[in-house]
């Protein structure tokens, strides 16, 4: 049996941070100065409260519209300018333009053209199956893949060990052939692990690897090493 290797999609090949922030950019320039509102204030909250509903969205403690909605609307109260409309707003506007930006981690299509001649490459993301989807068409990522697993679809999310065996049964693979790669620790290393995979922890950021964790990398194309 040959070798299946499984990605992340955020903050793994597709860079989260830059097409949020670029697509925050233009919705400042539209709607921010209405409000008396700079990128500048804005975004550090913004970013903080949206990694929080995040969060409560991954324990199932907030559904996906609340999430959408309430990163905008939270973040306006912080700054003491409510408006649900705007909120709902710029909602709808984010969701339309970030999963169509197109900047990737450096090196996701070098690396993704070494492996894809050799081995089988599979996706599973945490996230919503529209977003996917248009990240996968707005980019070249989505001529790698054989499988792609969304957790909305699939109705449960990484790290719990349902997704990892779904992931198996569609590849046609076993554990003992897995290979996950990605960037959270809880999602993309320990659940997996748990599992009977291998799996590498893409730690871009550079912080202390846990004792836990048997590989890593800081670079995508360091994945040479491995495979």
């Amino acid at each position: 049996m040959s070798i299946h290797i499984f990605f992340d999609l955020d903050h793994t090949l597709w860079d989260f941070d830059a097409n949020s922030k670029s697509t925050l950019v233009e919705l400042a320039d539209e709607y921010f100065q209405k409000k008396g509102i700079s990128l500048e204030e804005f975004y550090p909250i913004y970013k903080e409260i949206n990694a929080t509903l995040w969060k409560r969205w991954s324990l199932n403690d907030i559904d996906q519209a609340t999430l959408r909605v309430s990163r905008f609307s939270l973040t306006l109260e912080a700054l003491k300018k409510p408006d649900q409309a705007l909120a709902e707003e710029l909602s709808f506007q984010y969701l339309n333009r970030s999963p169509k930006k197109t900047q990737l981690m450096p090196g996701a299509i070098e690396i993704l053209d070494y492996l894809s001649p050799k081995y089988p490459l599979h996706l599973i993301t945490n996230g919503f199956k529209d977003a996917a989807e248009a990240k996968l068409k707005s980019t070249p990522l989505g001529n790698y893949f054989k499988e792609v697993i969304v957790s909305e679809v699939f109705g449960v999310q990484k790290p719990h060990p349902s997704i990892f065996q779904h992931a198996l049964e569609q590849a046609g693979t076993s554990a003992e052939w897995a290979w996950m790669i990605g960037d959270n620790l809880d999602a993309d290393v320990r659940g997996p692990i748990k599992a009977g995979w291998k799996a590498i922890y893409f730690n871009h950021f550079q912080q202390p690897k846990p004792a836990d964790v048997p590989m890593e990398i800081h670079h995508l194309l360091e994945l040479k090493n491995f495979f």
